[in-house]
C-alpha cells in the first residue's frame, strides 16, 4: 500500500507499474491514501490494467471512511471513493447545513471506528465534534456521482484578495511538470492582497527550472489570480514522522528575505 503521493514519485510508484505483468490477475490493485495522488502516479497502473483504489480517513478514525468502490469508472480512481460500510460523511457550510452535491465545504465524519474523544484533552475533543459528527478540518465535496473529493485542509486554503485559493490546484499543476519531483504551495502574507501563493519546488535530479518556468505553467490551467506569485527551490520538502509535509516550517522559510534562485543544471 503506498500511502503518500510524494513518498510514491521517490520509491518509483508510477515505474513499478511497469514491472507489473501485462495481464493481472482480477484481485491485483494498487491502494493508496493519506495524501493527493497525481494523474501521473495513477495512469501508467492503469494502463496495464491494474485498478488505483483511493481511500480517506485519519487516525481518528481509525483509519478509513471511504474507498474507492470495485469497478468504478477509471477516471474516479483520483477520487476518494465512497463511505465505506457503518460509516456516513457530510459536506457542510459554516453553519452546519449540508450543501449541493459539487459545492465544496467542510467534511464531518460519523461512523463506528471513529473515535470517542482525544485522551485526556476535553477541550480538543469539544471543538472537534459538533453534534456527534467529528471534524477533522478538511475540505471536500461530492460529485453528482456521490464520490468524495478532498481539496485541502482549511487550515491550508490561502486568501488572496477575498477569493478562497485551493494549494492542492496549484500542486495539482506543479504535479504535472515532469521536471518536478514533489512541490507544495502555501501563503505569504502580502500587503496588498492579505497572502499570495508561493510555490515551493524540488526538481527532478539532473533537470532545471527557473522561476518564470514554473510560473508559466500554470498559464491556460488556472486563473490568474491563483498563480504563485515567487517559487522557493528546496533540495527536500520537510517531512514529519509520517512523511506528511510540513507546512507549518514551508509558511515560515517564505517569509524569509530570499534571493531570486535558478535551480543548478
Amino acid at each position: 500500500m503506498v500511502t503518500s503521493a510524494d513518498a510514491a514519485r521517490r520509491e518509483g510508484f508510477a515505474d513499478d507499474a511497469e514491472r507489473v505483468r501485462a495481464e493481472p490477475g482480477p484481485d491485483l490493485a494498487a491502494l493508496t491514501g493519506s495524501t493527493f495522488v497525481p494523474r501521473r502516479a495513477v495512469e501508467p497502473w492503469q494502463q496495464r490494467g491494474v485498478p488505483v483504489m483511493q481511500g480517506y480517513g485519519s487516525t481518528e478514525t481509525c483509519p478509513v471512511v471511504t474507498s474507492l468502490p470495485a469497478g468504478s469508472p477509471g477516471e474516479k480512481a483520483l477520487t476518494a471513493g465512497k463511505p465505506v460500510l457503518y460509516h456516513r460523511v457530510r459536506i457542510v457550510d459554516t453553519a452546519g447545513a449540508d450543501v449541493a452535491a459539487g459545492e465544496p465545504g467542510e467534511i464531518w465524519i460519523r461512523g463506528r471506528s471513529v473515535m470517542l474523544g482525544y485522551w485526556e484533552n476535553p477541550q480538543a475533543t469539544r471543538e472537534a465534534f459538533r453534534d456527534g459528527w467529528f471534524r477533522n478540518g478538511d475540505l471536500g465535496l461530492f460529485d453528482e456521482q456521490g464520490y468524495l473529493h478532498i481539496l485541502d485542509r482549511i487550515k491550508d486554503i490561502i486568501i488572496v484578495g477575498s477569493s478562497n485559493v485551493y494549494p492542492s490546484d496549484l500542486e495539482t499543476v506543479l504535479g504535472d511538470c515532469a521536471d518536478i519531483s514533489e512541490a507544495a504551495v502555501v501563503g505569504r502574507r502580502d500587503d496588498r492582497l492579505g497572502e499570495v501563493p508561493v510555490a515551493c519546488v524540488v526538481t527532478v535530479p539532473g533537470r532545471s527550472l527557473t522561476r518564470e518556468q514554473v510560473i508559466a505553467l500554470f498559464d491556460g490551467r488556472l486563473a490568474t489570480y491563483k498563480h504563485p506569485r515567487d517559487v522557493i527551490f528546496l533540495d527536500g520538502l520537510p517531512r514529519n514522522a509520517a512523511g506528511k509535509v510540513q507546512k507549518t516550517v514551508l509558511r515560515d522559510l517564505v517569509t524569509r528575505p530570499m534571493p531570486p534562485v535558478t535551480t543548478p543544471g
